[in-house]
């Protein structure tokens, strides 16, 4: 069956979001302490550069900001939501908003070392949906990034729940259906700690040229046929 985490569930998981951000000149490292199954070995907090400090997180419903500030007060923060699964014990996907080196928005989406790299996330929001290709696996999580862009902002801001999908290694399908639930604040927090992050559009903005063609770009989603459902997914060793 589809997987439907609640509210609760990611209230655990964000409570448990520490030393996700390092800072080499406030950059960001993705994938640092995602555990890939509940007795995986966490790897220690990233150690913070001279005069930089780790704020309190501050959390809005589904999603938690946590942000780095340095000696001159710039702030980097990240928007994350943390799926927690009580059957197995610890986390099993992460959505991660930030920016890249670069000063753009791009939502990454990791799940456990056990995914299947082809072909790819699968992020839906209302009827809206994309296959997004995972970037690389680690020990600690395997990871999609698609650009935070007018119209993925828009779909969080007005969708109550995304549905995140993919298979792992042995080909079996998992799904997860996440609350979207506090992005709009969330977002506005973020926005108000760090400077020029692009609005959340009022409207849904038009649909990409290539949409035409059937073609999906990452963070614009395009139209997505429904998924079937699936069991949940296998604790490592199984």
């Amino acid at each position: 069956m589809i997987k439907g985490l609640t509210l609760r569930h990611i209230y655990l998981a964000n409570g448990l979001l520490v030393g996700v951000l390092l800072s080499v000149g406030l950059g960001f490292f993705l994938g640092r302490e995602y555990p890939a199954a509940p007795a995986a070995r966490r790897a220690p907090p990233p150690q913070l550069p001279p005069g930089v400090t780790q704020l309190p997180q501050t959390n809005f419903q589904a999603w938690a900001l946590n942000c780095l500030q340095n000696a001159q007060g710039n702030k980097r923060c990240q928007l994350s939501m943390r799926a927690f699964d009580p059957k197995q014990n610890g986390v099993v996907l992460q959505l991660v908003a930030a920016r890249g080196g670069n000063g753009r928005p791009f939502l990454a989406i990791m799940t456990p070392n056990n995914a299947a790299l082809p072909p790819g996330v699968r992020l839906a929001l209302g009827n809206q949906g994309a296959t997004i290709p995972f970037r690389n696996c680690t020990p600690q999580a395997c990871q999609a990034i698609t650009p935070l862009d007018g119209t993925l902002l828009y779909l969080l801001n007005t969708t109550p729940q995304a549905r995140v999908s993919y298979n792992i290694s042995s080909g079996q399908p998992v799904n997860y259906q996440l609350p979207t639930t506090g992005f709009n604040q969330a977002y506005a927090a973020w926005s108000g700690s760090e400077q020029g992050l692009p609005a959340i559009p009022a409207e849904a903005p038009p649909p990409p040229a290539n949409a035409a063609k059937g073609e999906a770009k990452p963070g614009t989603p395009a139209a997505t046929a429904k998924g079937t459902a699936a069991p949940a997914p296998k604790k490592a060793g199984e």
